[in-house]
This record gives structure tokens, sequence and C-alpha cells, in this order.
């Protein structure tokens, strides 16, 4: 077994091991997929609900108030700009994560965007103005993340286990 190949599959071959660029664009690109739809479904449905405010907003009410009063004091008017770019980083950080942690299978990368989803979910739930459509637009966000990353999951995989050939760079790099 080579040096890059991870957990046997049934048949007795050694699943390949995504390289870690790879697997990072995967975890990127299935939370931003995630963001985008419950974006576009709370746009539509929930506008309240929209993920980094809703996140935002719980985190706010749930944070203790001597932190909030920190905030407030050191960040002036922009604390909330602050806490937004401050989410974004975390996100980002996690999204990549989540494709790191899956280089050898897809169940650790799949469990972390679920959390985010269940994260999601909470920060809805948590609501004062709370109402059952709400939920469509995290419940959208896990479902097109999921989607995304097991999709993405398999394509990288199958790339690993094809190797440096030249005919897949020759496709990929081609102008179309």
């Amino acid at each position: 077994m080579s040096s890059t190949a991870a957990a046997s599959r049934p048949g007795g071959q050694a699943a390949p091991r995504i390289g870690g660029p790879l697997a990072v664009s995967v975890g990127l690109l299935a939370v931003a997929a995630a963001v985008a739809v419950w974006q576009l479904v709370a746009g539509i449905v929930a506008p309240a609900t929209v993920p980094f405010v809703a996140v935002a907003n719980a985190v706010i009410r749930l944070s203790p108030q001597p932190l909030v009063t920190f905030a407030e004091r050191t960040f002036g008017t922009a604390d909330k700009t602050v806490l937004l770019v401050a989410m974004a980083v975390v996100l980002v950080l996690v999204a990549a994560g989540a494709g790191w942690v899956a280089r050898h299978r897809e169940l650790p990368g799949l469990v972390v965007i679920t959390v985010l989803g269940l994260i999601g979910f909470a920060a809805v739930l948590a609501a004062p103005s709370f109402a059952e459509l709400d939920l469509l637009g995290p419940g959208a966000a896990l479902a097109a993340g999921i989607g995304v990353f097991r999709w993405l999951h398999r394509f990288a995989s199958a790339v690993a286990a094809a190797g440096p050939s030249p005919t897949i760079l020759n496709e990929i790099m081609s102008p179309p």
C-alpha cells in the first residue's frame, strides 16, 4: 500500500488520498454553496434569516453582556462589521478543515458540514421572531452543503485515483 492510500475499500482496494489543496477546495466550495443556497432561499421566503445576519444576531443575543459591552466600546459603530468579518474568517477556516479532514474518507468532512448546518438551525431557532418558514433557509443550506460536498469529494477521489495523468490535466487546463 502506498503512502497516499488510506483505509481499504470493500473490494480490498486502497482508497485514494485526496491532495491537500484539492481537499480544502472541496470543503470551501461545499460551504460556499450552502451559504449561497441559504441566502437565496432566505431572500425569497424569510429575509430576516439570511445566514450571516441570523448567526450574528444569535451570537450577540447569546454572548455575555460584558463581552458585548467590550466589543461596543472597542470597535464602536464597527462592532457588527468586525463580528461579521470574524465569522467569515472562522467559516472559511472550518470549511477548509472540513475538506482537509476528508482527505481519506468523506465522513469526517460530512460531519463538519452537518455541524455547521445544525449551528445555522440553532441560530434561526433562537431568534425571538422565529417562524416555521424560517427553517427553509438552513434546511436547504444543509442539503446543498452535504450534496455538494459528497459530489465534489467523489470527483476529487476519482482525480486522486487516476493519478497525475497528462490526459486529465490537459482536459482540465485546456480552454473551453
